[in-house]
């Protein structure tokens, strides 16, 4: 992020918001920058996989965007309140649709931002990210090619992060056991191209994590 123009100064002011909003749920997580990362790599990964129709989805300005897009997933938790969003125990079903419109919440500050192709590609991974491919995710249940391919591929990172790190309300598991879980899930919560795509580049992406 050191091009100055005014796009790029835009895009950086955004992430630090972002970076601000997540020292709030934990101030030393890191979280978005591996999704990020990971989100990156993911992408990288498309490229270098055997299935060109996918391939030739990720363009130089995908591939450009997606590291900061990713970034920006959770920038709607601005809008939950402490006493959800910081809960070290379960949440209610209410409080849990709280949680949830977070994606409704983010997507809705970028709707009055210029559609450039960065701000786009956020809007989908701000309001998308928690789709899944069998549809029974949120908040619209969307479902299989329905959702944009950068909120499928953040989908992947997001879920092994969160796997992979301690949360107050739950322990860190393994690399190898983050993997058995996400390939269980292809067809049902993630993309099956996507999944084959993401264990092919998995032990990169664990190196990103160090």
């Amino acid at each position: 992020m050191t091009n100055s123009s005014p796009i790029a100064n835009e895009r950086d002011a955004l992430v630090a918001v972002a970076r601000m909003i997540e020292r709030r749920e934990d101030p030393s997580t890191g979280h978005i920058d591996r999704i990020g990362a990971y989100s990156l790599r993911i992408a990288s990964g498309v490229i270098a996989c055997c299935d060109t129709d996918l391939a030739s989805r990720v363009t130089e300005t995908f591939l450009a965007d997606i590291e900061d897009a990713a970034a920006l997933h959770d920038i709607g938790k601005a809008c939950i309140p402490d006493n959800i969003l910081l809960k070290p125990g379960h949440l209610s079903a209410e409080e849990f649709e709280v949680i949830r419109s977070h994606t409704t919440h983010g997507a809705k500050a970028f709707e009055s931002l210029p559609r450039t192709p960065f701000g786009q590609l956020a809007y989908e991974v701000i309001r998308f990210h928690h789709e899944k491919w069998d549809g029974t995710g949120y908040p619209d249940g969307l479902e299989g090619e329905d959702i944009p391919l950068a909120a499928r591929i953040v989908a992947l990172a997001d879920c092994y992060d969160a796997l992979t790190t301690w949360r107050c309300y739950k322990t860190a598991t393994t690399h190898n056991h983050a993997c058995e879980i996400i390939e269980q899930a292809a067809h049902t919560h993630f993309d099956p191209r996507l999944t084959q795509v993401f264990l092919a580049v998995a032990s990169d992406i664990a190196e990103c994590s160090n």
